[in-house]
């Protein structure tokens, strides 16, 4: 029952985030989702996301800047830190 509670609210929150990315969409800038999210992905059995600390998020367009990246997350919530990486080419 407790599993089943979990998991409609990890699908509500990615309904809600989603629902504010589509609201930020800049065209040139952040590109729409290739794919659906899997709310429940590939999450172990006991999985508490309140206890969630990072994210990784691959295939950003070049203008994309550390500020602008915080600020879509921090559309969802508190940003503690953001650290944008690109490969060298």
């Amino acid at each position: 029952m407790q599993h089943q509670r979990l998991k409609q609210q990890q699908q509500a929150l990615m309904q809600q985030a989603l629902l504010q990315q589509q609201s930020l969409y800049h065209p040139g800038i952040l590109a729409p989702p290739q794919i659906e999210p899997i709310p429940s992905g590939n999450l172990p059995p006991g999985f508490v996301p309140s206890t969630c600390r990072s994210v990784y998020v691959g295939n950003i367009h070049t203008q994309v800047t550390e500020p602008l990246l915080q600020e879509v997350f921090a559309s969802t919530g508190p940003v503690e830190g953001c650290k944008l990486v690109r490969k060298e080419k």
